[in-house]
């Protein structure tokens, strides 16, 4: 069975391109884990803001 898991978490202030970034690295341990999907995003109104989803 596949589970999405999709959330959202706020950053320090001014650091949210820097935590993208780590996020959006390439992870061998996922896809090892089973992890079919791994995407990360903002919005561009939400300045602290983001957006992670995994299937």
């Amino acid at each position: 069975m596949t589970y999405a898991h999709v959330g959202s978490f706020q950053t320090q202030p001014g650091k949210r391109d820097a935590v993208v970034e780590i996020l959006t690295r390439l992870n061998p341990d996922l896809v090892g884990a089973g992890c079919l999907l791994y995407e990360v995003g903002t919005r561009d109104g939400e300045p602290d803001t983001v957006y992670a989803m995994e299937l």
